[in-house]
């Protein structure tokens, strides 16, 4: 695993962070070892898939932790819908499950990561940082293309192949 840039307690580009888990002991653990770090602040958790969505239609979290197996809704059928509320949330699966077919159809759903949960916290933090800075790193790419192709005079017909 790459060195992930801590972010401090008072930073004003610290993440907002949602913990969805349907085991009250979890969110806890979570919760304490994420902002332990100092690199998120949890605004919200929810227990079930259901109560993801609304929670982020209420907060749109820079991150959305998001067991696998709830009741009520799981987390494969939230994701596209908690994408489709807030598109810039990070969305990381978490299991006690590891299965590669699991991992498949997690991030066929839309999440951007699947982390097992048995992993110890300050490795799961680590990843999960990880993890969104890969995504934010993906889209300052992304941007800096677009501006290259917009200085080239070639807006809205995309790259040309050499720029591939």
């Amino acid at each position: 695993m790459s060195e992930v840039t801590p972010l401090t307690v008072n930073d004003p580009a610290s993440l907002a962070l949602a913990v969805v888990d349907d085991t009250p002991d979890i969110r806890a653990l979570l919760r304490m070892a994420f902002e332990r770090s100092g690199q998120y602040k949890v605004v919200g958790e929810a227990e079930n898939g259901q109560d993801a969505i609304e929670l982020a239609e209420a907060r749109c979290p820079d991150v959305m932790l998001l067991d696998l197996a709830m009741p009520v809704m799981d987390g494969l059928s939230a994701a596209p819908l908690v994408r489709e509320r807030c598109p810039d949330t990070t969305i990381v699966m978490l299991s006690a499950f590891d299965a590669a077919e699991r991992t498949d159809r997690a991030l066929a759903t839309g999440a951007h990561g699947y982390i097992q949960k048995g992993m110890p916290m300050k490795k799961l933090v680590a990843t999960v940082t990880e993890i969104v800075q890969s995504r934010n790193l993906a889209a300052l790419d992304l941007s800096a293309r677009a501006g290259s192709w917009r200085r080239s005079g070639r807006e809205g017909r995309g790259p040309r192949v050499e720029d591939r």
